[in-house]
């Protein structure tokens, strides 16, 4: 085919293209390797355990999402042994117990989950305004109670020292990215929102370079483009923060640094109420760290805003 041609199917080039086509073909790898770890984990404990412990794992492997909505009870019956020894069998396995299996499982099923499935789901009679609030307030609960102070302090530090920061995210998870990128560079500097919109992924991917923090946003159901720079940002030896659902996501398994966001909505997309109060803790943080700094940048951006009448007044 003609370099010509090329240009029509894919403007990057054949090269490009390529890769395009490998990254496809390899996808479902990346994107599941959490679920693949996890069922491993429990398959690989029932051929080595032994009477009731391997029936109950024999039995999680066989029926992986059913476990995630039956009780111990239920699941004893099934397998024919007493609840008590489905639980051990589950901390023989290396989990706190059988409601953290499920809450495993829950966190795969979750992520794979299509809004079609998700609008199915809602009942129209019973949605109100307080409800879809409810769960915002909910999701945020959970962040407060969740949110690991050591692991945000360290994403601060990397914000705050790192000389470069490249931050990445697409579809609706961008709104994010944009809001940290944009805070981030007027109290320092050097902060670059990666531009994946008009098919500039591979370009975006040469600039990445050693020592760079390379801050991921995403959540379920996780953009390829998104896992592709991470592992790119990985090879060229970047720190890399990862804002994502939890530490079962496939951002987790490449980031220095996983800050888990909840996102349950009653609707059929995801909310980022939590991921933006997250984003405001970091800004906040990193302004505090680079006080000096942080003060001289936004008194020089308000002159400039003042000088251009950039504001309605």
């Amino acid at each position: 085919m003609s370099r010509q041609k090329w240009k029509y199917i894919f403007p990057y080039g054949e090269d490009a293209f390529l890769i395009h086509l490998w990254w496809n073909s390899r996808r479902k790898d990346v994107l599941h390797m959490a679920e693949y770890s996890f069922h491993n984990k429990i398959k690989d404990f029932s051929l080595t355990a032994k009477g009731a412990n391997q029936k109950v794992a024999v039995f999680l492997v066989d029926h992986l999402q059913d476990a995630a909505f039956m009780t111990v009870e239920e699941v004893a019956q099934r397998t024919g042994v007493s609840p008590g020894t489905v639980s051990r069998a589950a901390k023989a396995m290396g989990f706190a117990g059988f409601p953290d299996i499920q809450e495993q499982i829950r966190q795969i099923v979750r992520s794979s989950i299509a809004p079609v499935a998700r609008m199915e789901k809602i009942d129209r009679d019973r949605f109100d305004v307080r409800a879809s609030l409810q769960f915002d307030i909910e999701n945020l609960q959970s962040l407060s109670t969740h949110l690991s102070s050591e692991s945000v302090q360290k994403a601060v530090s990397l914000l705050s020292k790192t000389e470069t920061i490249r931050v990445m995210a697409t579809r609706s998870s961008y709104s994010v990215a944009y809001f940290l990128a944009l805070a981030l560079s007027q109290i320092r500097e050097n902060v670059f929102l990666m531009d994946v919109k008009t098919g500039q992924l591979f370009d975006e991917s040469r600039r990445l370079r050693a020592g760079d923090l390379f801050v991921a946003v995403a959540l379920p159901r996780y953009s390829q483009d998104t896992i592709f720079m991470t592992e790119e940002a990985r090879k060229a030896g970047c720190h890399i923060l990862a804002v994502t659902d939890s530490l079962f996501s496939p951002l987790s398994a490449l980031a220095d640094i996983t800050l888990p966001v909840p996102y349950e909505s009653l609707s059929f997309f995801n909310s980022y109420v939590a991921s933006f109060a997250l984003a405001n803790i970091l800004i906040a943080q990193t302004a505090v760290c680079l006080k000096k700094k942080s003060t001289e940048s936004l008194e020089q951006l308000n002159r400039l805003h003042e000088e251009h009448a950039v504001f309605y007044t």
